[in-house]
């Protein structure tokens, strides 16, 4: 016990503070420059589209998807997909995605939903306002990239004959 008894517990004037900066410890570092003018997600000027995909464009609830089963319009069965097209007296077009286990495991059926997600939010003219959507996907559609399922989506919609019967 005599040993640290010996022991210093007080550290250098210099030291105490090692770990902190200065106040102007940045000064003499020439990184980027950010201003407030070059702040934010759109720049003054520049045109955007709307490629947004809030929560009011969106079938969340079992009821909302069950209302779209039993006032269907139009079911449209392509290769990949099921679209499940009914009308949602709103003035906006709302999707849904169903992906089941036959899919794949939740990192297949995850990445699924993703690209049906990007293919309405980057293709919203395709999509008739008024309409509530459900995209049911088949097996086989995990393996498929953005490219093919737009143009299958695409083709799917250009088919006026579900627009007959609303």
């Amino acid at each position: 016990m005599d040993n640290e008894a010996n022991i210093s517990t007080s550290q250098h004037a210099e030291e105490a503070d090692a770990r902190f900066l200065g106040a102007d410890a940045h000064k003499g570092w020439q990184g980027c420059d950010i201003t407030e003018e070059s702040q934010g997600t759109q720049t003054p000027g520049r045109i955007m589209s709307d490629e947004r995909f809030p929560k009011e464009q969106r079938l969340r609830k079992t009821r909302e998807f069950r209302q779209v089963e039993n006032n269907k319009v139009a079911r449209i069965k392509t290769k990949h997909l099921v679209i499940l097209v009914a009308p949602n007296h709103m003035t906006g077009t709302r999707i849904g995605i169903t992906v089941s286990k036959k899919v794949g495991k939740a990192v297949k059926r995850n990445r699924v939903k993703r690209l049906l997600r990007e293919c309405y939010r980057r293709n919203k003219s395709l999509f008739s306002p008024g309409f509530d959507y459900v995209f049911i996907a088949k097996p086989g559609l995990e393996k498929i990239g953005y490219g093919d399922i737009y143009h299958e989506v695409a083709e799917a919609l250009k088919t006026d004959t579900w627009q007959k019967k609303s």
